[in-house]
């Protein structure tokens, strides 16, 4: 049994979530406008806001907050539901799309949020400038 992730009322979060093995999670638009929409639903009915984020080819970043604990781990089991089942249903597709449990960070001062602000805006230049 997985021991219950710490998230504290007001506090930020920087969550990150990974293929498996390091492998594709989205293939095409298509499925990265799924997972945005199933995150849109989500984070409005576990009342999670969501600050930032980015989808690249084989993970999700996103900065959020919340006003109740226990809320962003609900919220991304509910992504999981929506998107990662119908992304497995898709004939173009076969086995699990991401691996491993979600990682979370606290994001503890003012200085932390904009630098976890600006990795996050970052990333997909940073992945296209890498050799």
């Amino acid at each position: 049994m997985r021991r219950a992730r710490l998230e504290l009322s007001g506090v930020p979060l920087h969550t990150t979530h990974r293929g498996v093995n390091r492998a594709a999670t989205f293939l095409d638009d298509e499925d990265c406008a799924a997972c945005l929409q199933a995150l849109a639903f989500a984070s409005s009915e576990h009342y999670v806001q969501i600050h930032a984020y980015v989808l690249m080819s084989n993970h999700v970043h996103l900065l959020v907050g919340t006003t109740q604990a226990g809320t962003v781990s609900r919220m991304m089991q509910s992504v999981g539901r929506r998107h990662v089942r119908g992304v497995q249903r898709s004939p173009r597709t076969h086995g699990h799309a991401v691996g491993g449990a979600l990682q979370s960070r606290f994001v503890d001062s003012d200085g932390h949020l904009l630098a976890c602000l600006r990795y996050i805006e970052l990333n997909p230049v940073r992945a296209v400038a890498l050799p």
